[in-house]
């Protein structure tokens, strides 16, 4: 079994972008780097926390993809095949080996996003 048929889920990643006008205003927009990528997105710990008087449960993810989306950094966005949407916290290469990309994930539920 190759771990390329572990990938049992599909994502997109997106990359913000910031302009600004000659007026100093900035503008943000996104742009996908990588739309359909195999990917596996496993949980790996939640929290509870109140913030603002709001309930909040922040759920850290990992992501593993093939080592060719090598690309994906910290702050990138992810949006996987059922649209739950993630912030990329850390990228690595495990023991640099290139045989797969770990990607740190957090999903922000509840009230504050």
């Amino acid at each position: 079994m190759s771990y390329r048929s572990l990938m049992n889920n599909t994502a997109t990643v997106w990359r913000k972008t910031f302009t600004s006008d000659v007026y100093g205003t900035s503008t943000e927009a996104a742009t996908a780097r990588y739309t359909a990528m195999p990917c596996r997105i496993q949980a790996a710990k939640g929290m509870e926390m109140m913030r603002y008087a709001a309930n909040r449960m922040e759920v850290t993810h990992t992501m593993f993809v093939p080592p060719e989306y090598s690309a994906i950094s910290h702050e990138d966005e992810v949006v996987d095949a059922a649209g739950t949407r993630y912030r990329v916290t850390f990228v690595r290469d495990p023991d640099q080996m290139g045989h797969h990309i770990e990607v740190s994930m957090v999903q922000l539920k509840g009230d504050i996003q």
